[in-house]
């Protein structure tokens, strides 16, 4: 690959001789000129990458000679080095876009190549013709995520949304910050560096921001602030929308990263897994029997029987088993909206991003090729598991626009993609349950749902989770017939046997580290079961075991589980009359 050139202009030729020495040993092709007449004529014979100017130079000053060289060649980066007495006329020629950067003397060698590498980088993002090679920079091993690999975007075109909406974004953070470094407005957006460059250089040449500090040499840690023209554009923006973070990735992206990360027809777990996984509940071999091709056929499931028989239990166990990690976006863009996708109540982050690595370290900000670094505007999650109980409303199934922040809010089973949506409670949600699953039929047979923007516009995406409806009513309370054959997977959890129910006193009263005696059990089970006939329910002796505890530290006894704590606890936990 042909060489970067670097032109050095200073009014002492030897000023920039160690400087020159540094480019030289880099790898740059180097040449050093004292006027600016002999600047401008070097240039016209072959247009440098790089010029680097002295504020003193023969003829005239170096803002003088650098706003030529802007009209006359935009495309080479220009960076002035000026004494700490001239500091203000420097940032003046930032903000004027004269300059890309500035230094005081004496310079560091090493922070004006790291600057001039990430500013030629930046130069051929704008152009996209010429690229520096990326195997001289620094990289690192691709990361082992267990998910699909998103690099980071190279070009501001490969973000997938417009320039005038990232600058917006740049523009609120800067507002609600009054005072902000560059890299802080670059984790914000979550997007490279040298892309958030690019759009706060065109910010600057609006004359929408400018430089008002910084908290040290580089580029990185320049403070910037708001124009009063850049404070009337942003108000106008959040007038709109009042959306600010991480720049949304787009929809057609989306869809595309949540069907390669569906587990539809794939093997998930094995028979030895599920037993194992499930091997803290106490449930009937033929529950296990079909629960395993329920969860590896990816279809709904719908779990009824009698209250308290763990249902709610095994369908969040399952999200367990599921295990893996997936990517989901901070938000979503379509068709001129913003659709907020990541919940931290919902998702739980597996790993930070590198924005939330030290951005004080100078060296972690060279650029080392898109291919090496993740896309930041994705986080990696565990799958999701997402319980919607009594609370459940139809409008939680649709897109939800909030009229005072302007962006909506992902429905339920979107922000559930690639994990589970289990409809607890089923039959006692504010909708009835027929409308509940007649909103789901075309996305369970077709995986895809069709969600409507305010607009007008119907937009498409998939439906790639795992649907579990539990009850304790009467399916035929619920549905007819041909609403419950739209159910794939119908599975009775049924009350516990005898000698299930001792196993779940036995396991209860092992997690408080002590032991109940068969004598204890038999008496507990003929006086409150046999002689009251009632039912046994997989819960009561989780409950009755609490209790006991309870009652036992209260007292302070040492001694395990009697007949009277039993008694004791029975009363708390039973109602009669």
């Amino acid at each position: 690959m042909e060489k970067h050139t670097v032109l050095l202009v200073n009014e002492n030729e030897n000023g920039f001789a160690s400087l020159e020495r540094f480019f030289r040993g880099a790898g740059y092709e180097t040449r050093t000129v004292s006027t600016s007449k002999q600047a401008l004529q070097v240039m016209a014979e072959r247009p440098p990458d790089v010029v680097i100017s002295g504020q003193q130079i023969k003829g005239e000053t170096g803002v003088r000679l650098l706003t030529r060289v802007r009209q006359d060649y935009p495309d080479v980066v220009r960076i002035l080095l000026t004494s700490r007495a001239n500091v203000d006329a420097a940032i003046a020629a930032v903000n004027e876009g004269v300059a890309h950067h500035f230094f005081t003397q004496p310079e560091d060698n090493d922070e004006i190549n790291l600057i001039v590498r990430q500013a030629l980088y930046q130069r051929d993002l704008v152009l996209g013709d010429r690229r520096p090679d990326q195997t001289s920079y620094r990289g690192r091993p691709l990361p082992e995520l267990g998910v699909s690999f998103i690099p980071e975007p190279e070009k501001l075109v490969d973000l997938g949304v417009s320039r005038d909406l990232v600058s917006e974004l740049a523009l609120k953070e800067i507002y609600f910050a009054g005072r902000i470094t560059a890299i802080a407005v670059k984790s914000a957006l979550a997007i490279p560096f040298p892309l958030t460059q690019v759009v706060l250089d065109f910010l600057k040449r609006e004359s929408l921001i400018h430089v008002v500090g910084s908290q040290g040499p580089l580029l990185h840690l320049d403070e910037l602030s708001l124009t009063e023209r850049g404070r009337m554009t942003v108000e106008d923006a959040l007038s709109r929308s009042r959306y600010r973070g991480p720049v949304p990735v787009p929809l057609d992206q989306y869809c595309k990263v949540v069907r390669e990360q569906s587990l539809r027809n794939k093997r998930i777990i094995s028979r030895d897994e599920l037993e194992r996984g499930l091997s803290h509940l106490v449930l009937k071999q033929n529950v296990l029997d079909l629960l395993g091709p329920a969860l590896k056929s990816w279809e709904s499931i719908f779990l009824y029987g009698p209250p308290g028989d763990g249902k709610t239990t095994i369908a969040t166990s399952l999200g367990e088993l599921l295990g893996g990690s997936q990517l989901i976006p901070h938000a979503v863009y379509v068709a001129g909206h913003i659709i907020k996708v990541f919940d931290p109540i919902v998702h739980q982050a597996l790993a930070p991003g590198d924005a939330q690595e030290d951005d004080t370290d100078a060296s972690r900000h060279n650029y080392r090729g898109p291919q090496y670094r993740r896309d930041e505007r994705w986080v990696i999650c565990t799958r999701p598991t997402l319980i919607a109980g009594g609370e459940l409303t139809l409008a939680r199934l649709e897109l939800q626009y909030d009229e005072h922040l302007g962006y909506y809010q992902a429905p339920l089973q979107m922000k559930a993609n690639g994990g589970i949506l289990l409809i607890d409670d089923f039959g006692r949600q504010h909708a009835p349950p027929r409308d509940i699953l007649n909103r789901w039929i075309i996305p369970m047979d077709r995986g895809v749902d069709y969600l409507h923007l305010r607009s007008g516009e119907t937009i498409e995406v998939p439906f790639n989770l795992l649907l579990i409806f539990a009850t304790n009513l009467r399916p035929a309370q619920l549905l007819d017939e041909a609403l419950l054959r739209r159910l794939q997977y119908k599975i009775l959890i049924p009350d516990p046997g005898e000698e299930e129910f001792r196993e779940i006193f036995r396991r209860a009263a092992a997690d408080k580290n002590l032991t109940i005696e068969e004598d204890v059990l038999d008496y507990f089970i003929g006086r409150y079961y046999v002689e009251e006939g009632r039912q046994m329910r997989g819960c009561h002796p989780i409950a009755i075991i609490k209790y006991a505890d309870d009652i036992r530290l209260f007292q302070e006894r040492s001694d395990g589980f009697s007949r009277e704590l039993l008694d004791l606890a029975a009363q708390a936990c039973f109602v009669t009359g």
